[in-house]
């Protein structure tokens, strides 16, 4: 779209809708909608660069702009621009080398006006050159509840430069299963459930190149519409959102104000795309049949843009130590002159003349410190951020490091940390192999790899030695009076790698997806983010020994500089839900020195809001709904999100650690998901994660967490001069959100209190249904049905009857606070269980699904 493209302005659009015309100007809103690209374009959240996709030996030819001049500041690497048309239209080619391939870049400066104060913009284009281009969209569909198998038509809005396309695999799916036949895919949806169902696939044409999108699957169930219901949405500015109905035969009755409806097909499911640069309140009602009426509620949050030619700054400086460095170098425009800049809260900070800075840290200082800095252009000013990481970086030295490798085969400390003037000292040498500390930088060969690093640390096992071995290593900063141990316990594994050319250094260690020395929960939040990414499949696959395994590197990078082949854990080529699988099994296992995490934190709030009734006694059930942001602070574009729930003053034990991801979490509204749950000692962590590169806004439940309370472990009584509740405190500790600019941010910890009665304590607990948990609901083969009595109540019997009322199960002289049955080989459908207690009767309602 040009730059004069015809825009709508908000007060026209209200004066102008009536119920007359609302169709009409549902068709003129798209004139006012975020400007659309051409077809290679795909634009890139909170990137200034725009990414188009184009041929080899092809020309690309920009957007018009209404400008008075054009210049090309940035040229690129592998091919040449040109600018072209004449005053008020002014654009841009560009034209990559002959038979190049790979990735260029254009940037430009666009001058809209002249005089004392011109109004400058500056774009940035990525170029990826390619030897054809596929465009794998998303897809939406309806099927009924409990429908069987469904022929879903992916690819007829899918295309390839080269013609054919095939599926090659389905990374993920929600609420459902999948079946590929020839190249055909065919869905059943999980039995008795309703709602949106998601299935995320990849398509490649004959050349291997691919693309990945979402299928949209509405699973309606036409007997249990609601006459009067009210949806309540977020997005962001210029982003669309899906609004899924329980029938296709909604129509829309009152239109938007600030934004376009648009039906997709025959599906029950339409799209919401906001006016261009639009935020704040809008709403849009459906009927159906006069009888059943929907209303949507819609908040637009603003986003923030990025910056166009100044770029955010990362230093890292040792305690006590100064730093010098440019805050120009990595802008996006050359001579930049710096008009203002602020002074860092806990240091010193001087100006050396052409964007060279000196940074003093406050004596004893350590972590996070930043200011700013001002450039204006003709009036055209930017604010980029300076962050300042002050610490010696040491590795963490809480625990013992246990590695890992097979046999006669070296392991490489390769201890990759933003500070030089470090340095490894042998403390303990190993008994049964070498160690060798290469200082500073250095290169070195073992066997057929060549390995570079500062400080690299290399155990090289006796031959033939299998077992455990141990040595320890002194951690120095240059000029630092403190140094810290580490001691590093290794197993050699009686394991000889069949390969001409073992892995040394840079290998793939299954389950350590972002390749940060640690496998744990940012590792989902790292997958989901890469989820259908293709690239070279790995012969040396190992998903039951842990060590490192050999793969050629993929042709993308992470956004953290590593390659994406790690994402890629189970080595069949393809970023899938399988690959959560060598997350789970390696969890917690470490490949080398790891430092702190050092990430900002971001003033979310995140609150542990009991859902359960107390007070609670030894061996009742106690659940939390984990509420992340606020009204007045919702979270803005988040991808995934990972916690630690930690349990941390006993007397009481706890025990069943658990967590499920709420089942209508607004994180994860109109995409796909990954969650994952890992418990041990007196800790649980899990993760949430979207699996479609968009972000989220919103606020409210994500997840539900859970324990069960023990007997008292440390012998603590009832004193005349104690209160008869002792209070248990629970944390969730390192929060840390992905957001869909590539970015990772901590969140603030937050703790809450229950009340448990002491033990020989006897409190008057009033029975109620609310002191029964039923779980999981909707359940199955494989997970039964539990039930737990809270409040010391005990259950006696228990009578299962289906909806006509006939019963199909009756257990007595049960006599415990919690029970597990099982309807093997029932029917599908829903079932009533009424539960016979010591202090009454309470009946609930479940789902059996097969």
């Amino acid at each position: 779209m040009s730059e004069n493209a015809y825009f709508c302005t908000q007060h026209q659009l209200v004066e102008l809708m009536n119920k007359a015309f609302q169709y009409f100007l549902q068709v003129l809103l798209v004139s006012c909608l975020t400007h659309a690209t051409e077809v290679f374009a795909q634009s890139q959240p909170h990137s200034p660069y725009e990414t188009h996709e184009i041929l080899k030996d092809s020309t690309f030819e920009s957007n018009t702009f209404s400008a008075f001049t054009l210049y090309i500041i940035g040229h690129p690497n592998n091919g040449s621009a040109s600018r072209a048309g004449n005053s008020m239209n002014r654009f841009f080619t560009y034209t990559p080398d002959s038979s190049f391939t790979g990735r260029d870049s254009v940037s430009v400066e666009v001058h809209y006006t002249v005089g004392g104060n011109p109004i400058i913009k500056w774009f940035h284009y990525a170029f990826d050159v390619k030897e054809s281009i596929v465009w794998i969209n998303d897809d939406e569909f309806m099927v009924p509840a409990n429908s069987d198998w469904t022929f879903l038509d992916l690819m007829a809005n899918d295309s390839s430069t080269l013609g054919d396309l095939s599926i090659s695999n389905v990374s993920a799916v929600n609420n459902g299963q999948v079946d590929i036949v020839n190249d055909s895919l065919f869905f059943k949806p999980t039995e008795e459930f309703s709602g949106m169902a998601y299935v995320r696939y990849t398509a490649c044409d004959s050349i291997g190149e691919c693309g990945s999108a979402t299928t949209h699957i509405n699973v309606v169930d036409t007997s249990d519409i609601v006459a009067h219901s009210t949806i309540h949405l977020h997005t962001m500015r210029n982003r669309s959102i899906r609004v899924s109905l329980p029938s296709d035969g909604f129509e829309l009755t009152q239109v938007p104000d600030l934004g376009l409806v648009q039906k997709q097909g025959e599906t029950g499911i339409w799209e919401y795309t906001p006016i261009q640069n639009v935020t704040g309140q809008d709403s849009f009602e459906f009927e159906l049949d006069s009888s059943f009426f929907t209303t949507v509620h819609i908040t637009i949050h603003d986003l923030h843009d990025p910056n166009s030619f100044l770029v955010d700054d990362y230093i890292y400086t040792p305690l006590n130590e100064s730093a010098d460095f440019n805050v120009l170098e990595n802008d996006l425009k050359g001579n930049l002159r710096i008009n203002s800049f602020t002074q860092p809260d806990n240091g010193s900070l001087t100006h050396n003349g052409n964007g060279n800075f000196t940074y003093e840290p406050d004596q004893d200082f350590s972590g996070r410190d930043h200011y700013t800095y001002t450039v204006c252009i003709l009036g055209n000013c930017e604010t980029a951020k300076v962050n300042i990481f002050v610490g010696n970086l040491s590795p963490q030295n809480d625990a013992t490091y246990q590695l890992t490798t097979t046999k006669n085969r070296p392991l490489v400390i390769n201890y990759d940390v933003p500070i030089s003037n470090f340095m490894f000292h042998t403390t303990q040498e190993p008994d049964y192999g070498d160690l060798s500390v290469y200082p500073g930088y250095d290169t070195t060969t073992i066997g057929c790899n060549t390995v570079s690093g500062n400080n690299l640390v290399v155990y090289d096992p006796d031959e033939d030695f299998v077992g455990q071995d141990e040595f320890e290593l002194e951690y120095c900063v240059d000029g630092q009076p403190d140094c810290q141990i580490v001691k590093v316990e290794i197993e050699v594994i009686d394991l000889v790698i069949d390969s001409v050319c073992v892995c040394i250094d840079d290998c793939v260690w299954p389950g350590d997806v972002n390749y940060d020395g640690k496998v744990d929960m940012r590792d989902l939040l790292t997958l989901g983010w890469y989820m259908g990414s293709a690239g070279m499949a790995r012969d040396d696959v190992d998903l039951q020994n842990w060590y490192g395994q050999s793969g050629d590197d993929w042709a993308d990078d992470q956004f953290t500089g590593e390659n994406l082949k790690h994402a890629d854990t189970d080595g069949d080529g393809v970023v899938t839900s399988a690959d959560t699988a060598a997350i789970s099994n390696f969890y917690h296992n470490v490949h080398t020195l790891v430092t702190e995490s050092n990430f900002e934190y971001k003033p979310y709030s995140v609150s542990l809001v009991e859902s359960s009734s107390g007070p609670y006694q030894a061996g009742d059930l106690v659940t939390f709904d984990v509420v992340v942001g606020n009204s007045s602070n919702p979270v803005i574009d988040l991808h995934g999100l990972s916690l630690t729930y930690f349990f941390n003053n006993a007397p009481f034990g706890i025990s069943e650690f658990n967590a499920q991801e709420h089942n209508q979490s607004w994180l994860t509204y109109d995409g796909p998901s990954l969650f994952m749950a890992k418990s041990f000692d007196d800790q649980l962590d899990f993760a949430l994660t979207r699996t479609d590169g968009f972000g989220a806004a919103g606020y409210g439940i994500v997840a539900e967490v859970s324990i069960v309370i023990e007997d008292d472990i440390d012998g603590i009584r009832l004193d005349n001069s104690e209160d008869q509740y002792f209070s248990l405190q629970f944390d969730l500790k390192n929060i840390t959100g992905f957001f869909a600019d590539e970015s990772e941010f901590l969140f603030p910890e937050t703790t809450a209190f229950i009340d448990v009665v002491r033990p020989g304590a006897e409190p008057t607990i009033k029975f109620g249904e609310d002191l029964l948990h039923l779980f999981p609901n909707p359940s199955g083969p494989g997970q039964g049905v539990n039930l737990h009595m809270n409040g010391g109540f005990e259950i006696e019997e228990i009578e299962v009857y289906d909806v006509m009322g006939k019963l199909i199960m009756q257990r007595d002289g049960i006599a415990s606070n919690r029970y597990h049955f099982d309807l093997a080989e029932k029917a599908t459908g829903l079932y009533i269980v009424r539960i016979k207690t010591d202090g009454g009767v309470v009946s609930r309602k479940f789902q059996w699904v097969e």
